[in-house]
């Protein structure tokens, strides 16, 4: 696996990898090739994402044994990040097979609304503005990787 060069950085950009196979993949009926996209999304157009995250919602559990400081922590976090030194996060399990969701393409502006880190100009606004299923435990519009 392969980290993006810039990432970490002072914000969530660059947050990708890649996979190197030690050998060919054999292309079968479960096994396909994807067409990369060569212009970039609409807003109002669907995508699919896909990945490993916990499936269950964010559950936040204090450093110090109880609940305090988890009072507002859900509007400061992304992607199940806390910005608060006393406070972790559990997210439950993880799937052992890919989850895959389509997610509506939403302005950059309207993540920037919704969130208190940073939106660069290389991420791609996606998600819920209220309930439904994204890549983000929280429920907000995930601001993700052009």
């Amino acid at each position: 696996m392969k980290n993006h060069t810039l990432f970490p950085g002072d914000d969530h950009s660059n947050d990708l990898m890649l996979l190197h196979l030690s050998e060919p993949a054999d292309i079968t009926d479960g096994v396909k090739v994807i067409d990369l996209p060569t212009e970039e999304p609409k807003v109002g157009s669907t995508c699919l994402a896909s990945g490993w995250s916990s499936t269950k919602p964010l559950e936040c559990k204090s450093n110090l044994g109880n609940t305090a400081g988890c009072e507002g922590e859900a509007e400061r976090t992304w992607l199940g990040s806390a910005h608060h030194p006393l406070v972790s996060w559990s997210t439950g399990e993880f799937p052992d097979d890919l989850q895959c969701v389509n997610i509506n393409i939403l302005s950059n502006e309207k993540c920037i609304k919704a969130h208190t880190q940073m939106v660069t100009d290389v991420m791609l606004c996606a998600g819920e503005l209220e309930g439904g299923k994204d890549t983000c435990n929280v429920r907000q519009p995930l601001p993700a990787e052009r």
